[in-house]
């Protein structure tokens, strides 16, 4: 059946004892196909569901179904019933190319419709299944106006119990291009999800396969703490375009979840306009109205998927942050083996690259008391992070990375890399714990001096790219950096300042390269066994540990040196390298002395 230039429009005066079911069905077994094809300037969109009742139904059935049109506004508008569109191995095609100077949209759900009657069911019903492809292909040459391939309309004004809309086929995707570089591929929730009876519930899920949803801008914008979308698929789900929740619920499952993305977050104090692939966050006054992203599984063999991350800043915007995972007054959760890639690329960008973030979360900046932008990095053995890992005001980056699969503890076959500093400000706190010989290369620094009275003022200069507003420096205090590394290597590159250090057998190593002799870290509190590795000089420029806090566990020293040392030194030569306030048995000693080599209560190696 080919419909050419005909529109398939509910009346719109239905009485209220009445629906109206308009059914357009041939096998899905067979070769059947039904193409409805618009190539007029006809602005009313080829299917609309437009009942008040909220009673009608428009069904399609066949092997191969495609929605074609040459013009803006809606493909297809649910407003108020049950729209259903049935496909067999063909697969469903929507398809939209304009070269209208108007919004361009695919799909949109719930526009304009004033509900009269209580509904027989919960829910505004839109369904495309599939047992082969949908695909929803949007391009619009307009400037000035959006394209989006999946939109829930902002105009409605109805009652409605909520509303679901389910994308199943054996594979899905959704492509929507703009020449203003301006569209969104999936758009939630400016008409359901306000409240708890008016929730919106959306599934895209690949039964034998892969979702791919593509944007030259945002790939998801869900809107609202009572809407949920689901994105399940059986291979792999990929995601080109920034993912945006602003307070509500996205999950992402499948073995494999790729996200790229070089599109800005709207709203970005105090971090910069920035270029992100995840961002959560929130509009709200309190600690319900967050966003959630979640993205792998939990547990056994959910926790072996992999998920990769991905964020590159053109060349227009170099002067901007790009931060991969961006919890802003939102949360984050990441499950399994996971990369995240910035423009960092190599260990020795570290000094002259301050805008590369992997990890940032602040609080809600509306109110900040809100203990909110919180990330759950629960990682698995072999993941990869290039960029800093960043929490301010209050917030929260959870970093740890599990042994899962390891057969022996000296293994590195699935030993994991982090090549990025970790800083927090203002009551943020970073948590980093690794285990199975993972290495970091990095510096650390919780701005413990900030708390000391004019110091700010003094330092505008180190906050960035951590934190943009200074306007009043006396509302900038330190924040949280603890460190547990478990048989984990940290190769510190750069003067670091921790909250604390937790260790079993974890090395410390200060070296760095010749430029770093002066290397030094700062701990508040020190507890466990850990191996420091140090140059050390009898004039003192050498490599330095500072301890407020000490333990009684004995610590050892590496001299990386030694044969410096021992050509240096004579006997009765005393060489400092640590300094500690509140000292423990195990750092009795910060000196070597050449008459007795001892340190820290045990041995130097």
């Amino acid at each position: 059946l080919n419909f050419i230039n005909t529109n398939i429009q509910m009346p719109s005066d239905i009485r209220d004892d009445e629906s109206k079911d308009i059914k357009i069905k041939g096998e899905l077994q067979s070769n059947s196909s039904i193409r409805m094809i618009r190539n007029t300037k006809q602005s009313e969109p080829i299917i609309r569901v437009y009942d008040p009742q909220g009673l009608s139904k428009v069904e399609l059935q066949a092997d191969q179904i495609t929605l074609s049109s040459n013009n803006s506004n809606s493909l297809i508008q649910n407003g108020n019933g049950t729209l259903l569109i049935n496909s067999g191995t063909g697969g469903t095609k929507l398809i939209v190319e304009s070269e209208d100077n108007n919004s361009t949209y695919g799909l949109t759900i719930a526009s304009n419709v004033i509900s009269l009657v209580p509904r027989e069911s919960n829910y505004l019903k839109t369904s495309l299944i599939s047992t082969g492809n949908n695909l929803i292909n949007i391009t619009s040459k307009s400037n000035n106006y959006s394209a989006k391939g999946i939109y829930s309309d902002g105009t409605g004004k109805g009652t409605f119990d909520g509303i679901a809309t389910d994308i199943i086929g054996a594979n899905n995707e959704i492509t929507v291009q703009s020449a203003n570089k301006k569209s969104t591929a999936i758009d939630l929730g400016y008409f359901s999800g306000k409240t708890e009876d008016s929730q919106g519930i959306y599934t895209l899920q690949a039964t034998n396969g892969y979702n791919k949803i593509t944007s030259d801008d945002v790939a998801i914008s869900a809107k609202y703490r009572f809407n949920k979308l689901y994105i399940n698929a059986t291979n792999y789900n990929q995601t080109t375009g920034i993912v945006k929740s602003d307070e509500a619920s996205v999950y992402y499952q499948a073995p494999l979840n790729i996200f790229t993305s070089s599109s800005f977050t709207t709203s970005n104090i105090p971090l910069n306009a920035s270029v992100s692939a995840l961002y959560s966050t929130s509009s709200g006054q309190n600690t319900k109205d967050i966003g959630y992203l979640y993205v792998g599984g939990k547990t056994g063999e959910e926790y072996n998927k992999e998920n990769i991350i991905n964020v590159k800043r053109t060349e227009e915007q170099t002067n901007k942050n790009e931060i991969a995972v961006y919890a802003k007054g939102g949360y984050i959760d990441l499950y399994g083996k996971t990369t995240i890639s910035t423009s960092i690329n190599s260990i020795s960008e570290l000094k002259t690259n301050n805008s590369s973030i992997a990890i940032a979360a602040t609080s809600n900046e509306i109110n900040r008391n809100i203990k909110t932008g919180i990330v759950n990095a629960n990682l698995a053995s072999g993941s990869s992070i290039w960029g800093d890992i960043i929490a301010t005001d209050s917030s929260t980056v959870n970093l740890d990375i599990k042994d899962q699969n390891i057969i022996s503890s000296r293994t590195t076959e699935n030993s994991s890399l982090i090549v990025g500093n970790a800083m927090s400000i203002n009551g943020g706190n970073v948590n980093v714990s690794l285990d199975n010989n993972s290495v970091w290369y990095g510096r650390a620094d919780d701005y413990q001096d900030a708390d000391i009275a004019g110091w700010a003022a003094e330092h505008l200069d180190v906050f960035s790219p951590i934190y943009t507003d200074t306007s009043d420096p006396s509302k900038i205090s330190s924040g949280n950096v603890n460190i547990k590394l478990n048989g984990s290597t940290w190769h510190v590159t750069g003067q670091s300042w921790i909250s604390s250090l937790e260790g079993n057998n974890a090395t410390i190593d200060l070296t760095g390269e010749s430029t770093d002799i002066n290397n030094a870290i700062h701990i508040g509190k020190i507890s466990g066994t850990n191996n420091f590795v140090l140059n050390v000089s009898p004039d003192g420029s050498g490599n330095m540990i500072y301890v407020k806090d000490g333990t009684g566990a004995a610590q050892n020293i590496i001299i990386n040196n030694r044969n410096e040392v021992l050509s240096q030194t004579k006997e009765g030569d005393v060489i400092r390298f640590a300094t500690v306030s509140h000292a423990g048995n195990g750092f009795s000693d910060g000196n070597i002395s050449a008459n007795q080599v001892s340190t820290f209560g045990k041995s130097t190696q």
